[in-house]
Parts: structure tokens; sequence; C-alpha cells
């Protein structure tokens, strides 16, 4: 379930079921920006501010690996 929030600035998501022990990845589209243009390659001015930490996967997306116990 999908839940958007605080004037559109905060989004939250629920599985329907509980998550199985594992390593998943949640990926987002770079494209996405807020109001004043900043973006996941972009931000504040600071080119690939996360997309340096993160794990990109070459097709405008930035991937955030996370595991379940």
């Amino acid at each position: 379930d999908v839940e958007i929030f605080d004037h559109e600035r905060r989004f939250a998501f629920q599985p329907r079921e509980p998550w199985a022990a594992g390593t998943y990845r949640i990926v987002v589209e770079t494209i996405l920006e807020d109001v004043a243009g900043n973006n996941l390659e972009q931000v504040f001015d600071v080119e690939a501010a996360v997309a340096g930490s993160q794990m990109k996967d070459g097709r405008d997306r930035v991937a955030l690996p996370f595991s379940v116990e």
C-alpha cells in the first residue's frame, strides 16, 4: 500500500504481506525531482550526491539495497 502525505513531500509504502528474509533493492527513476529541481543525480547543485553513494544501474535509475533479517 502506498501513501503520499505532508503536502506531497513524503511517500511511504507498506507491503501487503511481510517480506521474507533476504536482500532487496528500492529502485527510483532519477527523473523524479522536487519543485526546486533537486533530483537523485543532482541534489542542491552537487552532482551525483546520492547516485555516487548508491548503485546506479545505467538506465536512469538509482537502487538502494537493503536486507530483511
